[in-house]
């Protein structure tokens, strides 16, 4: 078939060879359009594939319950955070409980006398109360004091002049009934003699007697109660520093108690206090443990207390946790959570039972001791004082407590004039608090 057919033929039969052609280029074209399209597809399909594996990777995170070790990788969903949720609003209770206890502990059965005057005076004319409440207020202070000597069965010496009179009487009758002589006849050597010894072993008696009924040597005077007269106008930041400072005497006495239990003076560890001195109430400085006011051991020299410790100034304190270990060798200082107060203590103590009294002033979270000493103590001369510590030996023990107080509790009993000096914040309200008042 020539040229000239074909095309002709062509013209007659266009459809098909349309077709043809259409059926021709898919057969050449097909894999080729194909094969792009499958790569766009495939590229589509890894993309979201990858972007749902972010999402399940997101969702999924090393978990593990509180308290619990190790853990797995894991979906989480919205049923584990709510057990999550559960388990720790549980240890954030049991926390609370256990910080509730400590504060209990620490605040033990202080208790504030007059709730009608702190943190404020209950009633609307403040300034009337000011002056009618600190009568009452120290009438309640010094019945503190007097309930602190009662609970110790505390006692002073026999006086010089009951004791002469007392002998002066045995003489008088001792030189009738044995030697039939008048109260002024002359003695001869011997009677002087058998007189001295007699009145020695009666007077010695006599010590030995008063011992027995009182459970140790210590006297109001050296508790040193705040000093009051009705002419006074005290201001509430310092009426509030004798309930702190009874607070403080109440906190050792009961460790007093403790360790001497029911034993009278002769046999109780602790036989008596002489001295008594309180250091950094209300202050925003920590004093240093072994500034003592008094001599701690022969050659010791005395504390001025002008070299002090523990970072802070009036109306700023450190913050909670932190420590200085220039003050103590438990390093607390006065912080935001809560007071340091040092309380230096004279006392004879029973030489077999020094361990047992330092053990009693160790209380976690209440008080420890931070400083200490030891000296021999001659007992003939506190004997001719009237002082008599029996047969076992005793020595002059110095110690320096150290005192915590958390402001969890005693910030709610305290005056705004008092939260402001120990860099509290002011209340938020003037009002009472009913609740602390029922406490307290």
């Amino acid at each position: 078939m020539n040229g000239q057919a074909v095309l002709a033929w062509i013209k007659a039969n266009v459809i098909i060879v349309v077709c043809c052609v259409v059926i021709l280029g898919a057969l050449v074209a097909g894999p080729i359009v194909s094969g792009g399209f499958n790569e766009e597809v495939k590229s589509k399909v890894s993309k979201q594939l990858k972007e749902i594996k972010n999402i399940d990777r997101a969702g999924r995170a090393k978990f593990s319950w509180p308290e619990a070790s190790g853990g797995s990788n894991t979906l989480i969903t919205q049923k584990h955070v709510d057990e999550y949720k559960e388990v720790a609003k549980g240890i954030a209770a049991q926390s609370d409980a256990l910080t509730g206890v400590a504060i209990e502990a620490n605040r033990s059965n202080q208790t504030v006398l007059m709730p009608e005057l702190f943190p404020e005076p209950a009633s609307q004319n403040r300034d009337r109360d000011l002056q009618v409440l600190p009568p009452e207020l120290y009438r309640r202070i010094s019945n503190g004091y007097d309930q602190v000597l009662l609970t110790l069965s505390a006692g002073e010496p026999l006086p010089t002049k009951e004791v002469v009179d007392l002998l002066d009487a045995k003489r008088v009758d001792y030189l009738d009934r044995n030697l039939r002589l008048g109260a002024n006849e002359q003695l001869n050597p011997e009677q002087q003699k058998d007189l001295t010894e007699f009145l020695t072993s009666e007077r010695l008696s006599m010590y030995v007697d008063h011992a027995s009924g009182i459970g140790i040597y210590l006297s109001k005077e050296t508790l040193a109660p705040p000093a009051y007269q009705l002419t006074d106008s005290p201001k509430l930041d310092e009426m509030f520093q004798w309930q702190w400072r009874l607070w403080v005497i109440e906190r050792i006495a009961d460790v007093i108690k403790d360790v001497n239990a029911a034993n009278n003076e002769i046999l109780a560890p602790v036989h008596a206090i002489d001295q008594l001195n309180v250091r950094g109430l209300m202050e925003t400085t920590t004093p240093r443990a072994g500034d003592r006011a008094f001599l701690a051991a022969s050659g010791a020299a005395k504390g001025d207390g002008g070299d002090r410790g523990g970072r802070g100034e009036q109306g700023s304190v450190p913050g909670a946790g932190e420590l200085d270990p220039n003050v103590s060798v438990t390093g607390h200082i006065t912080n935001d959570m809560h007071d340091i107060v040092l309380v230096d203590i004279d006392m004879v103590v029973s030489l077999d039972r020094v361990d047992d009294v330092l053990d009693a002033f160790d209380r976690p979270g209440v008080m420890t001791i931070v400083d200490l000493a030891m000296q021999r103590l001659n007992v003939f001369d506190r004997l001719k004082e009237g002082y008599y510590f029996g047969d076992t030996p005793v020595i002059r023990l110095v110690v320096t407590v150290e005192t915590l107080w958390l402001r969890a509790w005693t910030g709610d009993a305290m005056p705004d004039d008092v939260r402001t000096t120990l860099g509290l914040p002011e209340r938020e309200s003037s009002e009472p608090q009913e609740e602390d008042r029922s406490r307290g």
